[in-house]
């Protein structure tokens, strides 16, 4: 979605409404920015384009904008829509891999930063294999 925004085919905006005590996120709203949509369908890849369609066909019957409260009711839609949309990209991927190894190691080292805080001491073995990974990674291979 970031990345169709990027090219001018959708825009997102928070909404600045104040948010109430029960709400459990920030609410934004989604913008199909139609003329530049129709302008770079051709461009799109399919699960780009397919992205679209369901957001703004099924989801907002239509209309050019969709709420994030309207995202949440649509979620066993959305559920049904994702398992085919997952193989759209995993087409377009081809044998090229979904992460860089140097960034999973790298967020295998984060990640042992929450266990560190929740659980204390223990938790410092998650992050020295997430250094130890890191490193290697930047290591010149031989």
């Amino acid at each position: 979605m970031f990345d169709l925004a990027r090219q001018g085919v959708i825009h997102i905006e928070q909404d600045p409404h104040k948010k109430k005590w029960n709400d459990s996120g920030p609410k934004f709203t989604i913008h199909l920015q139609r003329d530049a949509w129709r302008g770079r369908q051709h461009e799109l890849r399919p699960y780009e384009s397919s992205l679209i369609r369901f957001l703004f066909d099924e989801v907002a019957q239509g209309r050019d904008a969709l709420g994030s409260r309207e995202l949440k009711k649509a979620r066993g839609k959305m559920q049904k829509w994702f398992r085919g949309w997952k193989k759209l990209v995993k087409m377009s991927a081809g044998d090229r891999p979904y992460y860089d190894p140097a960034s999973t190691r790298a967020a295998i080292m984060v990640a042992g930063i929450v266990p560190m805080v929740t659980v204390g001491p223990a938790g410092i073995l998650g992050v020295i294999a997430g250094v130890v990974g890191l490193m290697g990674s930047l290591a010149p291979c031989v």
